[in-house]
């Protein structure tokens, strides 16, 4: 096995918490001390990813536009003279990856995993080998729901949405606390039965007729597992659900309530290794091929052609895979199955802990705090590009974006996509409000209130453009007051007073439903 692979999948189930981490252009050391790395010659000193394009002659550094522009705005520094730098052109073909070997693989052709990849083979690695490596791994991977697992994922969420588990166990009552988990752990399974029922009623007939719950005691637990499954390959989902569950399943397992119940209702986690074993094809596992019919399809810094190439080797590799190993027991597609599993992990991995971040206590508890260059490069970027064309700028000008206000921005930042929820219904009621005031009774209405339609728009706009950027409902001037985040807080603020203010009868009257999409009652 190439020594790069082996060490990349060491690396994965390693439990090694690393203690110098790399963030950006700054590392953390052992005693959170933060090491600020020079930039590159020819590079911006300020956020040393970009080419430098302006030299300061009073601070002796050079700037890109963007962070020349915002550094030198306002104070002493805005009456620094700065010069143009010419680059030439350098050597961009460093880091480029070579695929020539790639386009030229055949449809047909079988793939070998040294073909692909230049590296050396070791002559011994020490450690564990790719096998062992591979089926370890295999056995912490939840296998990826099926369509007919996903249609009893929606049962159950609809059963535990519309559950009082906690209210009803947890509450100061004579009759006994396991007789009360039991009844409401019966009343779940009772809205299931009904509930598949109701879906299918030849298949609720086949499973529920003139049976007790501890004769479908299969069944319920193969719908509990689906629903832990689930939420372990998606922790972003079932969040208040999923806590009902982990109550209701806690407390299935003590003695008492097993024994009142009559069965169990848990049942081992589903992975892509428990599956091969039963259909004997771990051999899937031990082939090298694996690693490029699971590995994720990276874009950053490729082009196109290079990202059809990949996509196609893999391909290609999971069809070698699957008819390779199906038999009888293990059919091709389910192979395929289970490496869209390994590929859905290895997804998962990268993008929650590839991308560097640290742990932090931002005041609403410890988050991960972690940066977002490219993006708050735009963000800066269109801030300096609105303040040079407005020429003034009232307030803040802080963007918070992987700080202790935004401790995620990849999380976040579609606090920044709400503008257009925010902005469509105000523009949607101004431009309606001469079709509203063709008729005779509503345009007499708007000239006794607000004196005609001009003065009417007038001061729905006075009104919003002095309330929605004012800092409101912010704790401090610098946190969230003025800066660009706190200005959307104080937009949303406006908003959630909407039917506060005198005009809101007119938004009303031309269709304004609410500024989520969701109704107003």
């Amino acid at each position: 096995m190439p020594a790069q692979h082996r060490s990349e999948l060491e690396d994965i189930l390693s439990d090694k918490v690393f203690s110098v981490e790399s963030v950006g252009e700054h590392r953390i050391d052992d005693d959170d001390t933060e090491i600020v790395e020079e930039a590159k010659p020819g590079f911006c000193v300020e956020c040393k990813d970009q080419s430098a394009s302006m030299h300061c002659s009073h601070c002796n550094e050079s700037f890109c536009e963007v962070c020349y522009g915002m550094i030198h705005r306002t104070g002493k520094r805005a009456l620094h003279t700065a010069s143009s730098i010419t680059t030439a052109n350098g050597n961009e073909e460093n880091g480029r990856r070579q695929s020539t070997s790639e386009s030229n693989t055949e449809e047909g052709e079988d793939i070998s995993l040294h073909d692909n990849l230049t590296m050396n083979e070791p002559k011994k690695a020490a450690g564990p080998t790719f096998e062992e490596i591979m089926i370890h791994k295999a056995k912490f991977i939840p296998l990826r729901l099926s369509l007919d697992e996903r249609k009893y994922l929606r049962l159950l969420e609809a059963a535990l949405n519309v559950s009082e588990y906690t209210d009803r166990v947890d509450g100061f009552e004579h009759k006994s606390k396991a007789k009360r988990i039991v009844a409401q752990i019966k009343d779940i399974c009772a809205v299931l039965s009904g509930l598949v029922t109701a879906c299918d009623y030849k298949r609720g007939q086949e499973l529920f007729a003139d049976r007790t719950f501890e004769q479908n005691e299969e069944f319920f637990q193969k719908i509990f597992e689906i629903g832990r499954r689930h939420k372990i390959m998606n922790p972003e989902k079932m969040r208040s659900a999923y806590g009902k569950l982990m109550y209701m399943l806690m407390d299935s397992a003590i003695p008492e309530v097993e024994e009142m119940l009559g069965f169990s209702c848990v049942i081992p986690i589903k992975t892509v290794y428990s599956f091969l074993k039963e259909h004997n094809g771990l051999g899937v596992l031990t082939n090298e091929i694996i690693l490029l019919a699971t590995m994720e399809i990276v874009p950053t810094g490729k082009t196109r052609i290079q990202i059809q190439t990949e996509i196609k080797r893999k391909e290609r590799s999971i069809e070698q895979l699957s008819r390779k190993y199906s038999n009888p027991k293990l059919s091709a597609d389910e192979i395929r199955h289970c490496l869209y599993s390994i590929g859905d992990n290895n997804a998962y991995l990268r993008a929650n802990r590839h991308n560097v971040y640290k742990l932090m206590d931002t005041g609403q508890g410890v988050q991960r705090m972690q940066p977002c260059p490219a993006i708050g490069r735009e963000m800066h970027r269109t801030l300096y590009k609105a303040q040079k064309k407005a020429k003034t700028w009232v307030g803040s000008s802080v963007i918070h974006l992987g700080d202790k206000n935004v401790p995620n921005a990849l999380m976040f930042i579609d606090k920044y996509n709400q503008v257009a929820k925010i902005l469509n219904p105000i523009v949607l009621t101004l431009d309606h409000i001469d079709d509203l005031c063709k008729d005779d009774g509503l345009n007499r209405y708007v000239q006794n209130t607000f004196g005609g339609v001009d003065q009417c728009k007038k001061e729905i706009l006075l009104n919003f453009f002095r309330g929605a950027f004012d800092g409101s409902g912010a704790d401090n001037f610098y946190d969230a007051g003025s800066c660009i985040d706190g200005r959307l807080t104080s937009a949303w603020n406006w908003c959630s007073q909407i039917e506060q203010k005198p005009f809101f009868t007119v938004f009303l009257l031309t269709g304004f439903v609410g500024f989520d999409g969701g109704g107003w009652n």
